[in-house]
């Protein structure tokens, strides 16, 4: 699974994630998939990391007692290699760092100690209830290693209420939604256009493109190609949009 770590922003997360779609590979591979109805994950990029350090001051986070003791029972435990063993020293100089935190949550995972993982983010979590990256790396990590759909959905959604931005929560959530039941899948449509709402120009290509192909999934042509047209009006240079609206066209 490609695992993509982005430090510097939200932004280089939305220009990473659009060069990614409005490539001609990239198109061909996220709007159109090899038939499968079991569904798939081809949006999930792995966790994501963000500088927090301008946008969290340490002075907005409290520690309290009852915190600091969660805090250092984490890092009491057995490190799992070098970079989390510096981490955890890091960590115990500064136990507010979000950063840090952050960063440990995706070393947990890569070495899968799930368990550890879900920890450390929930605790991020609770560190500074206001930052979107730890819910939706703890979204990740219950939709796609713990299979826990309910609090998968629960803190992708909280991601999105913390950043209405942010792309891949509902990205990811989408594809949490279509590996569930019949109920679930049918929550996938008013996700996005819940998401392409909320955000403008470029940032709703990739929202647009994954509901594009929702309807493909479900049958609804006239809708994928509705959807489908209304990123080629915005990027008419781009072949792979136009040659998947014809080859839905034929099919009507």
């Amino acid at each position: 699974m490609k695992r993509i770590f982005l430090i510097a922003g939200l932004i280089i997360v939305l220009i990473g994630i659009l060069m990614f779609i409005l490539s001609d590979s990239g198109l061909v591979n996220y709007l159109n998939p090899k038939d499968d109805s079991t569904a798939t994950t081809t949006n999930k990029a792995g966790p994501i990391s963000y500088d927090f350090s301008s946008s969290t001051p340490k002075d907005k986070l409290t520690i309290d007692k009852k915190l600091e003791t969660r805090a250092l029972n984490i890092i009491n435990q057995t490190p799992g290699n070098k970079e989390i063993e510096k981490l955890y020293l890091s960590i115990k100089n500064d136990i507010s760092n979000l950063n840090n935190w952050i960063q440990l949550g995706i070393l947990k995972e890569e070495i899968k100690d799930y368990e550890g993982a879900r920890q450390v983010l929930e605790f991020a979590s609770q560190l500074n209830p206001k930052n979107f990256i730890s819910y939706q790396n703890l979204g990740d990590l219950y939709g796609f290693y713990l299979k826990d759909p309910i609090k998968a959905e629960q803190n992708y959604l909280k991601s999105i209420e913390n950043d209405l931005t942010n792309i891949d929560a509902y990205l990811n959530l989408s594809d949490v939604y279509w590996s569930g039941a019949k109920e679930e899948r049918a929550k996938i449509e008013g996700l996005l256009l819940r998401g392409i709402q909320v955000n403008l120009g470029d940032n709703q290509m990739p929202l647009m493109g994954r509901l594009s192909r929702y309807y493909e999934e479900i049958g609804d042509i006239k809708n994928a190609i509705v959807y489908y047209e209304k990123i080629y009006t915005a990027h008419p240079e781009n072949k792979a949009i136009k040659d998947e609206i014809d080859r839905l066209k034929s099919l009507q």
